[in-house]
């Protein structure tokens, strides 16, 4: 029978081992609402968002279901009977959740996962983790680079890939679709964009791109035009934006989008 470790303090968090602690800052991003993350080597492998944590776990899982085999995975609400029984035949090192319902707790400690309970609340968690930082992700800090303006669906999608590129806190690569990490690539170079785009496959059709260096090159959105992008989020850029990307983006329908850009 499986142990439940619960964690009642941030001090407390250092019992815990690297993937588990950055799981928790993954779910502490969106604690708002149903969030999973799974991580393995202090990478994530698959994020999302959805009603439950069951669907949630499903969006996760679905970024890279072979390298969550044996990963962390974390949740940002209860667990109920309907995840804990999933979760109950799956290898995971480590399940992490802020509640285990009644119904759910015998399934999950038959698991033959490390079980941690977070006592805590995610949100004032979130503030602590940001305390000496800014937070960009407001409609001031938004800057469109291109005639095409985006959908209200695509600056959702667009900001929950940039909190995701914000907590790796290295540079990379995020392809999501309706909360859904579609791919996660670490690097920005034009060989990295490629690579992303073959991991989502045709799950970057009509997504969104999140990238932690500006594009400079032509030659980085070719990919994204033939993977179907319909947009780009970036870092803001300290020169002007070349006129050429931005002209290509528009003529395939592309929105680029600077965040954290000067007013």
């Amino acid at each position: 029978m499986a142990e439940i470790l619960k964690i009642k303090e941030f001090e407390e968090l250092n019992k815990l081992n690297k993937d588990e602690i950055m799981s928790i800052s993954f779910i502490s991003e969106f604690w708002d609402v149903h969030s999973c993350a799974i991580v393995k080597n202090s990478l994530p492998i698959g994020v999302g968002l959805a009603t439950r944590a069951f669907d949630a776990k499903l969006k996760a899982l679905d970024c890279n279901p072979v390298e969550a085999i044996g990963a962390t995975i974390a949740f940002s609400k209860e667990i109920d009977k309907t995840a804990a029984q999933a979760l109950s035949k799956m290898d995971f090192s480590s399940v992490i959740t802020t509640e285990i319902l009644p119904d759910g707790k015998k399934y999950l400690e038959k698991c033959k996962s490390k079980i941690i309970e977070l006592d805590f609340r995610l949100d004032v968690y979130k503030k602590y983790l940001e305390e000496n930082e800014v937070d960009d992700l407001t409609p001031k800090g938004f800057k469109v680079a291109t005639k095409l303006k985006p959908t209200q669906e695509q600056v959702e999608d667009m900001v929950f890939a940039w909190k995701i590129l914000k907590t790796i806190k290295k540079e990379g690569i995020v392809i999501a679709k309706d909360f859904k990490t579609r791919a996660i690539e670490l690097g920005t170079t034009l060989e990295t964009i490629e690579k992303a785009m073959d991991n989502a496959c045709d799950g970057s059709k009509e997504a969104v791109m999140a990238i932690s260096k500006n594009i400079n090159d032509k030659k980085q959105l070719h990919p994204a035009i033939q993977g179907r992008i319909t947009a780009i989020i970036e870092p803001k850029s300290l020169e002007n934006k070349d006129a050429d990307i931005i002209k290509m983006a528009d003529k395939y329908g592309i929105t680029l989008i600077t965040v954290g850009a000067e007013e």
